[in-house]
């Protein structure tokens, strides 16, 4: 089905950003690795297109990259503004996790229009 896939995808994906987060990163770092999970889910729904854009676009891999290139230069956080990040990223990932199910509703209420519309 549809979007399933992608939906799963981009919320295992979220886990390296919240890594990223307990670690400290910046918060732009942080927008910056959500956005090619973002980027990689929106595109990846479009049939065929998106699985050839997925092989080449690799949100993983990308935010991966970007962490290795920022852990050198992590400043020491205190414990309670590394908490207010960790917290503000899970925030934002619960309301991106709940966008990706929503959308996951939509989709499958669209498929199953679809396969009444042929049946009939």
């Amino acid at each position: 089905m549809p979007f399933v896939g992608d939906a799963l995808g981009a919320s295992l994906s979220t886990y390296i950003v919240i890594q990223a987060a307990r670690l400290g990163v910046s918060t732009r770092l942080l927008l910056k690795m959500m956005l090619n999970i973002v980027v990689e889910a929106t595109v990846g729904i479009i049939p065929i297109l998106g699985d050839v854009f997925d092989m080449v676009w690799k949100a993983n891999e990308r935010n991966i990259t970007l962490l290795n290139q920022q852990l050198p230069n992590i400043k020491i956080r205190s414990t309670s503004a590394k908490r207010r990040l960790t917290a503000a990223v899970l925030i934002l990932l619960v309301l991106f996790v709940l966008a990706l199910i929503l959308l996951l509703i939509a989709a499958v209420k669209l498929f199953v229009m679809l396969l009444t519309a042929i049946a009939a």
